[in-house]
């Protein structure tokens, strides 16, 4: 996932989406580029599952924050995106972020 500010035309894998506003299970992984993607997303839905949370209507996805070239060991710095609905108590710890927070990499 990227962010951009212009209108895109969709063309072939690539697609325009919105990302809508409200709770996501963000998870972040250093994965071996093509082989740890399936178990990455397993432990996400399983957290959800093992917290209690709802999963909501909206797009799951992965932001990445490197290539895989710059990284020591080859590895992929991606977040994985879950929109969810919270239970109260975890809502009541729950600090808000805007996603130009966790697109930003050094």
């Amino acid at each position: 996932c990227i962010t951009i500010d212009q209108e895109m035309k969709d063309e072939g894998e690539i697609i325009g989406l919105s990302v809508e506003e409200g709770f996501y299970a963000v998870g972040r992984f250093e994965l071996n580029p093509g082989s740890a993607f399936k178990q990455a997303w397993d432990h996400m839905v399983e957290w959800v599952e093992q917290n209690d949370c709802t999963f909501r209507e909206g797009e799951y996805f992965e932001m990445y924050h490197n290539q895989p070239g710059t990284h020591p060991a080859g590895k992929i710095i991606t977040d994985i995106c879950i929109p969810i609905e919270p239970t109260d108590a975890l809502r009541k710890s729950i600090t808000a972020f805007e996603v130009s927070q966790i697109c930003t990499t050094d």
